[in-house]
């Protein structure tokens, strides 16, 4: 989430005038699902999802990650460029009990979609794709359903990636 990295008053009532604020729109950490790793001599090469697209990265520290993975990663520009660790999913579930263009319905639980949530499926072949709310199976029971927020659900996190598995 964004931080304040200044804030200025002044006067009696010490009153705010200068706030320097960093990152208040979440684009410089994202949420990536691992499509892809391999470890070649002591460098780990990822192939990552973020919010639909595909980007490479390779790690100076060998560890893999198993496909399906969530990943917390920054951005610099339009790459990425740091790894911060693994993501736990805010809820877990094999089916989805509804979902419409502004929420989706997991358990007993409600989770807010971000402006640009983004849902992921993987076959039985373990082929990772981008899909539509209209194609989720409401009567379907999956492997894995997953909802990964972009903070923390107690301060107003909103559903940043939903992984699903067949």
């Amino acid at each position: 989430a964004g931080k304040v990295l200044y804030l200025a008053k002044d006067g009696e009532f010490d009153d705010i005038v200068l706030i320097c604020l960093y990152d208040i729109y979440d684009e410089k950490q994202k949420t990536a699902i691992v499509k892809s790793s391999e470890i070649r001599g002591n460098k780990t090469y990822y192939s990552l999802l973020v919010d639909g697209k595909e980007y490479s990265f390779v790690s100076d520290v060998a560890s893999v990650a198993y496909i399906g993975t969530a990943l917390k990663v920054d951005f610099e520009g339009n790459s990425i460029s740091f790894i911060r660790g693994s993501v736990d999913a805010e809820a877990i579930s094999t089916s989805i009990r509804a979902i419409d263009a502004k929420r989706v319905k997991i358990n007993d639980s409600v989770y807010l979609f971000k402006s640009n949530t983004t849902i992921y499926y993987m076959d039985s072949r373990g082929v990772i794709k981008q899909i539509g709310i209209s194609d989720i199976d409401l009567t379907k029971t999956y492997s894995r359903v997953a909802v990964y927020l972009d903070k923390p659900g107690e301060i107003d996190g909103r559903a940043e990636v939903i992984f699903i598995v067949e």
